[in-house]
């Protein structure tokens, strides 16, 4: 359990080895990543009144650790290696080593305080493992289908299309897996319902908006656009006001709620809104990522509130506008 007031612990995670400070003042010490190191780390951390573990998102190599945190109820922040990597420069210093970023990573805790990242519960691992699984052979398959556009010989035409059957049967048994998957839990089933009231988000795009976007519903509608990557960012100095860009964020998220804002078979109301923005703006990159902040807003609404699309304020005001049009 965290405690208010206590010490941070910093984490440098790589592929072999855990390297664990306990405050930023405190000497560092080594374990192996495996759970026989994670064990090591939960007994030393009994024995400190913990305020937040921090280390950097690493993939593969962060994520067993996060998820044995999260079962002994320690609830990690992970952080961008983008940030740690700036913090560092902040403070007018080019070393580094697994025993000083360790260090580092308690003092980035001390200062800056980061919010607890939320872990995914065991169905939602399972969907974004499957999602992984079935981008990877949706991209093989639109490999498949361009060498087979250029391939001059008709047995290689015929080896590209019998490849082309076989992903697409591994396609749909994933999109199989991923409805059984939700269907198991409630909850999550739920969660799928709500977001597929909406036209424009089946099956694919609200198991990524669960599996990857768990904060969905537990945070306000600027923290949110902000995760995401679809809130415009100041840059002015002075007199001078320059464009706001996108930047940073979920970019597999972010990419399908601007398809979804964009389809022609989307929900008339999210046309609507889509419209005048379309008049307004020279480029539709703006208006189609101005669309998909405000259906990620109304999204994270409906999440938090229990609501479907048919009910949510949003899409009977849009309604309107576009009966009223």
């Amino acid at each position: 359990m965290l405690v208010s007031g206590g010490c941070w612990v910093g984490i440098d995670v790589s592929k072999q080895w855990l390297d664990v400070c306990i405050t930023s003042q405190g000497t560092p010490f080594r374990v192996t990543n495996d759970v026989a190191g994670f064990t090591r780390i939960h007994r030393a951390l009994q024995t400190q009144s913990v305020a937040g573990v921090v280390f950097e998102h690493t993939g593969q190599y962060s994520e067993p650790l996060w998820r044995w945190l999260r079962d002994v109820h320690v609830h990690p922040s992970l952080v961008h290696p983008n940030h740690i990597s700036n913090y560092r420069k902040s403070g007018f210093s080019r070393a580094k080593t697994d025993r000083s970023d360790a260090r580092l990573l308690a003092a980035f805790g001390e200062e800056r305080r980061p919010r607890i990242t939320l872990c995914r519960t065991a169905t939602e691992q399972a969907l974004h493992d499957l999602l992984h699984a079935r981008r990877g052979v949706v991209n093989a398959r639109i490999a498949a289908k361009q060498r087979m556009r250029a391939s001059w010989s008709p047995e290689l035409t015929q080896t590209h299309h019998e490849f082309m059957t076989s992903v697409t049967r591994q396609i749909q048994f994933l999109e199989q897996e991923i409805t059984r998957t939700i269907a198991s839990d409630p909850q999550t089933h739920y969660r799928a319902d709500l977001l597929q009231s909406v036209k424009g988000i089946g099956l694919i795009r609200s198991a990524l908006l669960i599996a990857d976007l768990p904060e969905l519903g537990t945070i306000d509608r600027k923290k949110i656009a902000m995760l995401v990557g679809l809130a415009p960012i100041a840059n002015d100095s002075g007199q001078s006001s320059k464009p706001r860009f996108t930047a940073g964020g979920r970019s597999q998220i972010r990419s399908e709620l601007v398809m979804a804002a964009r389809t022609p078979r989307v929900d008339p109301a999210i046309r609507a809104h889509r419209a005048p923005l379309l008049m307004r703006h020279e480029h539709k990159v703006k208006s189609d990522t101005a669309t998909a902040r405000w259906l990620l807003t109304v999204l994270n609404a409906m999440i938090r509130d229990g609501l479907r699309w048919e009910e949510t304020e949003s899409a009977k005001n849009a309604a309107k506008e576009a009966q009223a049009a």
